[in-house]
């Protein structure tokens, strides 16, 4: 079985267990299972990304026409190694009956995440012409530069699911800090791959000699755009989440909402499959804001 189909199905396993479990603990009454809480998280995250040449994104591309073109001999190329996103998360934890020292935290959030982004690059120059004055003699000099640009990427919306086991230190304290450890599953619902092709032309006295008004031209340049649909990309992760939260009452008040602020940051293992070219392990980070509300 597929690493993304096993992580789904054990997220789905927890949910389920979960679920269950509460409804027994509320017929039995005693410490019951129940949803402590709801929070909104707001920050950033990194993830990997897939940096393949012109071949690979073909697997993405395949009916393109530049690509039925292009060599990338004489060209420099260049990746990216990673992709910055803003992200919102939904969560809400569920107290287990018999579980004193913990909770599960379960979540769902949305983001884009770019998948795979690879650049190629040239540049070059030729004498183009030969200016002779008919009245001096003198020779001016016209140089031509020509340059080509081809960026292609793939773009992702995510939907991704999550639990978490969490433990925190004292409830009775103003400033608390937990930690536990959690794993994901983003799916891609809409993954697009997009070239950008450029080739643009400018001439002139570049030598320096005897330039002047009309030595220099830009010609229009040359753009060319290629979408396509592929299929559905997935994004697995296990981290660990590492948060400070500071309520916003005082302890000895019993206070009628029950807010506290917190900040929590995320190192985690992604695990990063696109179907037409390759799977990947990495590293990844998240960090971000929350406001938490106590039932």
């Amino acid at each position: 079985m597929k690493l993304h189909s096993t992580f789904t199905i054990t997220l789905l396993v927890l949910v389920v267990f979960s679920t269950s479990n509460s409804s027994f603990a509320q017929e039995s009454g005693g410490d019951k299972t129940r949803f402590t809480d709801l929070q909104l998280q707001l920050g950033f995250q990194n993830h990997p990304v897939i940096s393949g040449d012109f071949s690979d994104f073909r697997k993405l591309m395949p009916a393109s026409a530049v690509l039925d073109t292009f060599s990338g001999a004489n060209y420099s190329f260049g990746s990216s190694s990673g992709s910055v996103n803003a992200n919102f998360n939904l969560l809400a934890s569920l107290h287990l009956k018999n579980w004193k020292k913990g909770e599960l935290r379960f979540g769902v959030s949305s983001f884009s995440n770019q998948t795979f982004s690879s650049y190629y690059s040239k540049s070059y120059s030729y004498r183009s012409d030969t200016l002779t004055s008919s009245a001096t003699g003198q020779q001016t000099f016209i140089d031509t530069t020509v340059n080509y640009g081809l960026n292609m990427s793939q773009q992702v919306d995510f939907i991704r699911l999550e639990v978490a086991a969490i433990f925190r230190t004292s409830e009775f304290k103003r400033l608390q800090f937990y930690t536990g450890v959690g794993i994901s599953t983003s799916i891609g619902y809409r993954a697009t791959a997009t070239l950008n092709y450029s080739r643009g032309v400018s001439s002139g006295n570049f030598s320096g000699q005897n330039y002047g008004p009309g030595d220099y031209s830009n010609k229009p340049t040359e753009r060319i755009t290629e979408k396509n649909s592929n299929k559905v990309n997935f994004i697995h992760g296990l981290y660990i989440p590492l948060g400070a939260e500071l309520k916003l009452h005082k302890l000895e008040e019993e206070p009628k909402h029950k807010f506290s602020i917190y900040s929590e940051f995320r190192p985690s293992i992604a695990y990063l499959v696109v179907p037409e070219i390759a799977s990947t392990f990495n590293v990844a980070f998240q960090g971000s804001f929350g406001l938490r509300y106590r039932f």
